[in-house]
């Protein structure tokens, strides 16, 4: 991204970031030699050069605060939704369509205990990710794509979608939402870490049962 770049501001880590700096619009304004107004208009999330982003940020982190320019122009929330809708329109072959929002040192870790849950561990990278889905959609189906309903909730670079689906063990027949929590870190518009709790206990349980009933079909 060039300086000279007139990128749109995301405006609730500019105002996160410069609290938890203590610093006030006023004193950021003088740090970073900037009028008070463009402060304001960076934390209303209104379009202000790359540049302005730059200075911000290295009064931030002089102050302590560690952040990017990248950070302060890209609203990880949608970053996150993007994530969520390549999941529920591609499944398995969601990677591919959002490979460019996820770091190569990207960190996977999905809850469980791996001895029961197969896709239960830690993944590395984009195509440690898709090993993964391929492990679950290999167990798991979704049988109403519709079915998803999530609410997000950010703190900084973290982000948090909370809600259920209708997903079930390949076998196991029930009409009952599942519950689930995808906790995302973001870091200048890429997702670094991507962390999946699900209704584990249930699915361990369900997993066990469905495991039994193929060691008798064998």
């Amino acid at each position: 991204m060039n300086l000279s770049d007139v990128v749109v501001c995301n405006g609730p880590m500019v105002t996160a970031s410069r609290k938890a700096a203590r610093l006030t619009q006023e004193s950021l304004a003088e740090a970073a030699d900037l009028s008070v107004r463009v402060v304001r208009k960076a934390e209303s999330g209104e379009a202000v050069r790359f540049s302005t982003l730059v200075t911000i940020a290295n009064v931030l982190n002089q102050n302590g605060v560690a952040v990017r320019a990248g950070d302060l122009c890209t609203d990880p929330v949608e970053v996150v939704k993007a994530f969520v809708e390549a999941y529920r329109s591609h499944e398995a072959e969601m990677v591919s369509q959002i490979r460019h929002l996820l770091s190569e040192d990207l960190t996977t870790f999905v809850a469980g205990d791996p001895l029961i849950i197969p896709f239960a561990g830690v993944f590395h990278g984009p195509d440690g990710l898709t090993d993964f889905w391929r492990r679950f959609f290999g167990i798991v189906e979704r049988y109403d794509k519709s079915a998803l309903n999530l609410q997000y909730f950010v703190r900084g670079p973290e982000v948090v979608a909370y809600g259920t689906e209708k997903a079930r063990i390949k076998g196991h027949s029930t009409d009952e939402p599942s519950w689930l929590c995808l906790k995302f870190d973001v870091s200048g518009g890429i997702i670094t870490r991507f962390e999946d709790y699900f209704d584990t206990q249930s699915a361990q349980r369900y997993l066990q049962e469905f495991r039994s009933r193929e060691d008798l079909v064998e």
